[in-house]
């Protein structure tokens, strides 16, 4: 995929997002987290999917390795730009790199976010992106804190995404904040969702109850 067309009915300033779910999910019995089945939702990057929609995020891409052709076959409906990362074991680094490049040498702010923690409400991606956002001088990395716990997603700047592009696979994308600190603007949510890290089945099935009892999507 090369550069992405900008939709000309969009305003000027404009938040990509970047869905990470290339990893070969070894703890969730290989079964991929995006295709995590949310009852009355669909899969988990169906739901995501919509969250960014609502949130007028675009474009939408979604970078997929480990079974990549499962993912489109079964989210062909979906309205987004698939990215497929054939290095996705090498990490989660050069799955968004993968992400990165696919947007091209003129990317606008972007949204990060992994599958891992796919129950972030709507409004919590609302307030990450709303103005001044990464557009604030010097912020290059938002990150929402749920009770001073930092999670995902977070919305790259422009420096935080040509830092990014050069990492090497084993550098952490947590090696931005902690290098760049006064980069980084921390916004506080009332959303759970952002400190998941569901790796396994047992995860998944209590974020999942949690979901159902707090949020009415």
């Amino acid at each position: 995929m090369g550069t992405v067309i900008r939709d000309p009915d969009l305003p000027t300033r404009m938040v990509a997002a970047i869905l990470l779910a290339a990893g070969g999910s070894s703890r969730m019995g290989g079964e991929p987290k995006g295709l995590q089945e949310i009852p009355s939702e669909g899969p988990v990057l169906a739901r995501m999917a919509r969250v960014c929609a609502g949130a007028e995020l675009f474009p939408v891409l979604a970078v997929v390795g480990y079974r990549a052709a499962e993912h489109r076959d079964r989210l062909s409906s979906l309205p987004l730009h698939w990215v497929e990362h054939p290095g996705w074991a090498r990490g989660r680094t050069s799955s968004a790199q993968a992400g990165l490049r696919a947007l091209g040498d003129d990317p606008p702010e972007c949204l990060l976010w992994p599958v891992d923690a796919p129950f972030v409400q709507l409004s919590t991606l609302q307030r990450l992106v709303a103005p001044p956002g990464a557009a604030l001088a010097g912020v290059n990395w938002s990150v929402p804190a749920f009770q001073g716990r930092r999670g995902h997603p977070v919305l790259l700047g422009p420096l935080a995404q040509r830092e990014i592009r050069r990492y090497p696979d084993d550098r952490p994308l947590s090696a931005f904040p902690a290098e760049h600190p006064r980069a980084v603007r921390e916004v506080p949510v009332d959303d759970p969702g952002v400190t998941d890290n569901l790796d396994t089945p047992g995860a998944f099935l209590d974020a999942l109850q949690r979901f159902r009892g707090e949020v009415k999507a």
